[in-house]
């Protein structure tokens, strides 16, 4: 995403977000806020000043994944409104492929 798409996403000027990136300004409350909320992050881990291990669970992504899809209002799948269940099941399939994928590269 550039500097001018992140900028127009979160209603702000392409100059604070590149003041955000060089430090020269640090971002309110409610722009943290949206940030988290663009990126389906938490507020923890974009305020963690130390560099995150780089190794991560993969379980743990499918979770993130679903926690994000779940707080999306208005999701939609090939023009579709889907409910909760529907997105459960969608990542219930996920973690079904990845269990599949795991077993054939165990062999």
């Amino acid at each position: 995403m550039t500097q001018r798409q992140l900028a127009h996403r979160l209603g702000i000027s392409t100059s604070a977000v590149g003041m955000y990136e060089q430090g020269r300004r640090e971002p309110d409350h409610e722009m943290l806020l949206s940030l988290c909320k663009l990126f389906g992050i938490s507020v923890d881990y974009l305020l963690r000043q130390e560099v995150p291990n780089e190794s991560k669970e993969f379980s743990d992504i499918i979770n993130g994944f679903e926690r994000t899809l779940l707080g999306q209002e208005g999701l939609m799948l090939n023009g579709v409104l889907l409910k909760k269940d529907d997105v459960k099941k969608i990542v219930d399939a996920i973690r079904i492929g990845v269990e599949l994928a795991v077993k054939s590269s165990v062999k």
